[in-house]
């Protein structure tokens, strides 16, 4: 065999293994506006702001699909009786296997509210629902309280 005619190109009728693709599907703010009570000081707190949703949807090699998601909650409020300033801020990034429009879950993720002065600073723990059409867009986001406690 007259090896000076071979290639390294692909034999005909052959292809190459498919690649992981991901890419950002969507990035998209929701306006929050939520009451919560500080488990510090038992006053109520009316907090304002906003929930930003990040979706990238990654298709692997096999085939099957995971979607990611980077969310970032910010808002401002004030205690009722007191008037004292709280911020609450959090970024998660979550992933699960893609399964098309759903809604995905993710629970007690703790989001972290500072007092400014000499007010404590405490943790809420919320469960998020994010529902997701089938182009991979949010379309609903909700934030369920579940606990909280006091960081002093």
């Amino acid at each position: 065999m007259d090896r000076s005619a071979q290639s390294n190109r692909p034999v005909s009728g052959l292809a190459e293994p498919p690649r992981a693709s991901a890419a950002v599907t969507s990035n998209d703010r929701f306006p929050l506006a939520f009451g919560t009570t500080s488990p510090c000081t038992g006053e109520p707190i009316d907090l304002e702001g906003s929930l930003r949703v990040t979706t990238r949807l990654t298709e692997d090699r096999s085939g099957g699909a995971h979607v990611g998601f980077h969310l970032t909650l910010h808002a401002v409020g004030f205690g009722q009786f007191s008037g004292t300033e709280y911020v609450a801020g959090e970024t998660l990034n979550e992933g699960q296997n893609y399964v098309g429009a759903d809604t995905y879950t993710f629970t007690d993720r703790g989001v972290g509210v500072v007092g400014k002065g000499e007010a404590a600073n405490w943790k809420f723990k919320s469960t998020f629902h994010v529902t997701v059409n089938a182009n991979g867009d949010p379309v609903a986001t909700v934030i369920e309280p579940t606990g909280s406690e006091c960081r002093g």
